[in-house]
């Protein structure tokens, strides 16, 4: 006869222990699992902040840029507006002086043409009439030619008409009447 022992009390207690062994485990990696879980959403949550910063600091300087935009748009309003008027000044400016050098270029043109002579001059917004006298129909050419080539002052020179007439008062001489309409650019010899 052989002595039997009984070994069951020693297993149930090792699968006891074993079974408390691995509860033990399974609650540490629950409890890691639900820390590294809690790390990882603060980690998030705080990245997330910081996102949210980011997205309120770009907003500011968005809103500082549009204001900035608005400022540069009121400058480049601004800037047109004194182009204008300075260009409007220097227009002014040289259709001040225009109209001395116009006629100083007129008068020296007329010096230089012996037989002619002016008896009118008619200027309304740029449009000018002149008329005269010339003994002979080339000394109305020639006027009229160094008109377009010697004063950048008067454009679109057109001779309108020429009479035939004879002086009033004795020795009675006859000479021409003509008639020529041009446009006066006060602004071109600056």
């Amino acid at each position: 006869m052989s002595v039997r022992i009984n070994l069951l009390p020693i297993r149930a207690a090792k699968r006891a222990s074993t079974a408390k062994q691995e509860l033990y485990i399974a609650a540490g990696v629950i409890a890691v699992t639900l820390i590294g879980v809690y790390i990882w959403n603060a980690s998030v949550g705080s990245k997330i902040n910081a996102v949210r910063e980011d997205i309120t600091a770009v907003q500011r300087e968005l809103d500082s840029l549009k204001q900035d935009r608005i400022r540069v748009d009121e400058f480049i309003k601004k800037n047109k507006s004194l182009e204008g008027k300075r260009d409007a000044i220097a227009r002014l400016q040289k259709q001040r002086v225009g109209p001395a050098k116009l006629l100083d270029d007129l008068a020296t043109i007329l010096t230089a043409e012996k037989k002619v002579w002016l008896t009118e001059l008619i200027e309304r917004d740029g449009e000018m009439t002149l008329k005269g006298g010339a003994m002979e129909n080339v000394n109305i050419s020639d006027f009229q030619l160094s008109l377009k080539r010697n004063s950048p002052y008067f454009k679109s020179i057109q001779l309108v008409e020429i009479n035939q007439v004879e002086s009033k008062e004795p020795p009675k001489v006859e000479y021409l009447e003509w008639t020529i309409t041009c446009t006066a650019d006060y602004a071109a010899g600056s």
